[in-house]
């Protein structure tokens, strides 16, 4: 009971300890400052004041990078083309396509801070001429309706003969892997980030791939198990549609229940952080509500 009673009061002064922190540093944000510990490219941190000022080298980046999408350039050519030029990010690493995606969507280059951006995404709130612009405003929302206008899926992404291409991932970063032909019919799978000279992983052939693919659900029983779910229910009258639905809607609201309490389990023994116990109950609240 000791034990108990303990444990609970430390749980409640972590609670309040991260709350007493949340808050402070969303109070700092409100007022314009800079409450992260790395500056966004383009800037750099005003330690004495906790001011983001402009970088001159990498806002002339900034720059142009927003100039070559809205030029026609697209987001990966634009990495490509700063990694072959030797450009490098703040964490003197190569700039990758997401990278270069966020640099695009991020307002803090017209002078606006926005915060709880991927995190607690309910207290969300942006911060007017809280930094020195880089870019026009003009610019800035020119390329927020180009990269809308983009994001539609191509008709041939769904028609792709290509059955690996945006499922399998690369071994080596974790990347999609995207489908091309040699013109002499073999097909083979890269790596979209080898696209931007990020990646090594050779090139793969898609037999390579059905073989390892059929081996792994060879492994894992799928097939018998379908064909015993099959047969399980062939002699079962046919439900209604609706019927269906509402057993399948059920189903998956009982497995969303199991895993929050895993989840809490987890957290309650400090097995995951408060931000990932978050995350995930966040994740299983939009599955329950859809």
């Amino acid at each position: 009971m000791f034990i108990t009673i303990v444990a609970a009061l430390a749980q409640w002064e972590r609670e309040n300890l991260g709350e007493r922190i949340r808050m402070g540093l969303q109070e700092k944000v409100r007022q314009g400052k800079w409450a992260a510990n790395v500056a966004p490219f383009g800037y750099d941190i005003d330690r004495e004041n906790d001011k983001l000022v402009i970088n001159p080298l990498e806002a002339s980046v900034v720059r142009r990078v927003f100039d070559m999408y809205l030029s026609g350039m697209g987001i990966v050519k634009i990495a490509s083309k700063l990694n072959e030029e030797g450009m490098k990010t703040k964490s003197n690493t190569k700039f990758s396509i997401n990278g270069v995606r966020y640099m695009l969507t991020n307002p803090v280059y017209i002078g606006k801070m926005r915060w709880n951006y991927t995190v607690h995404q309910d207290q969300y709130f942006e911060v007017e001429e809280a930094a020195p612009a880089i870019i026009s405003e003009e610019t800035f929302f020119q390329a927020q309706k180009l990269l809308e206008k983009r994001k539609a899926q191509h008709p041939r992404t769904t028609t792709s003969e290509y059955i690996f291409s945006g499922v399998a991932k690369c071994a080596r970063c974790g990347a999609p892997l995207s489908g091309k032909s040699n013109g002499q019919g073999t097909r083979f799978y890269i790596c979209t980030n080898q696209k931007i000279g990020t990646c090594d992983l050779p090139l793969i052939k898609e037999g390579f791939l059905e073989e390892r693919f059929l081996q792994y659900i060879n492994k894992r029983g799928i097939l018998e198990e379908a064909k015993k779910e099959v047969a399980a229910h062939a002699d079962i009258e046919e439900k209604s549609d609706y019927q269906k639905e509402i057993e399948q809607i059920q189903k998956e609201l009982a497995a969303i229940e199991k895993r929050r309490k895993k989840w809490q389990y987890a957290w309650v023994n400090e097995m995951i952080t408060d931000v990932e116990f978050i995350e995930r109950m966040k994740e299983e609240q939009k599955k329950k509500s859809c």
